[in-house]
């Protein structure tokens, strides 16, 4: 990524994510470690942002993002992203990726694909994101996309990544987590992100429907807010969001551990 002082807005910064093919729309581990940094390293605006709670970032095309800070019990440092809600619909409303089954075949498999373990296909006209739900019971965490397959079958002009996700067994069972979810985007040259923040604002405000939906309104389902959801990669990850009043905005929790650091002379 690449960030920069705005220079219109005092307290703002401009920043800009890059994949090694293209230039992403929204990424939540980069805007988290930028904040991160810049909060806590020495740095040309330290001062600056020394005392402050709160970091703002303009993306490219004028996205607007803030990140909060608070601390734990032991003093250490955790951000919280505000991000724009990207909220599915679904895709026969849409009349896109007439491609569909392949990108599924390639996502589970030919053979699994036809078994009828998709039960609901959302997209994401904002982000171009799919969004595949698999039926109850079904472990997405044994999928092995065929990504050759995937890159034949559809452009990133067509679709830039595929959310894999499913419904959490028992929500006590499985440590409070709501849903499950997998991210796939050969597209943009990676094959899986391991904990994808922008995701988040895809899978959140579909599962809240859902969930709402299937409890039937029932208790506080209808007007929860709060969900825990599992990345199911290979290094996996728990993350908590939290949909915001008005329907536009969500927020994403995180923590940070530098490993490295370093400077690159350009």
């Amino acid at each position: 990524m690449f960030v920069s002082k705005s220079p219109s807005e005092e307290e703002e910064f401009l920043i800009r994510w890059f994949t090694p093919l293209y230039e992403a729309a929204l990424c939540g581990h980069a805007t988290l470690v930028t904040s991160y940094i810049l909060r806590t390293e020495k740095h040309i605006y330290s001062e600056l942002l020394s005392n402050s709670k709160e970091i703002k970032f303009r993306a490219y095309g004028g996205v607007k993002l803030q990140v909060t800070f608070e601390q734990d019990e032991n003093g250490k440092i955790l951000p919280t992203m505000n991000f724009p809600l990207n909220t599915p619909v679904p895709l026969k409303a849409t009349g896109e990726l007439p491609q569909i089954a392949e990108i599924k075949s390639g996502i589970f498999g030919p053979e699994q694909a036809d078994e009828g373990l998709v039960v609901d296909v959302q997209w994401s006209p904002s982000l171009t994101y799919l969004l595949l739900r698999a039926k109850d019971g079904f472990d997405i965490g044994q999928l092995k996309p065929n990504f050759s397959r995937l890159l034949e079958v559809a452009t990133k002009r067509e679709v830039s990544l595929v959310i894999v996700t499913g419904k959490s067994t028992n929500f006590s069972e499985s440590g409070g987590v709501h849903f499950n979810v997998r991210v796939f985007a050969p597209w943009y040259g990676a094959n899986e992100d391991p904990v994808c923040g922008s995701a988040f604002t895809v899978s959140t405000p579909y599962w809240a429907k859902v969930l709402a939906a299937e409890e039937g309104g029932k208790g506080d389902s209808k007007n929860q807010t709060v969900f825990y959801a599992y990345h199911a990669s290979k290094r996996s990850g728990i993350v908590r969001t939290e949909l915001l009043p008005g329907g536009e905005r969500m927020l994403i929790g995180g923590r940070v551990n530098k490993f490295c650091s370093g400077v690159m002379k350009v």
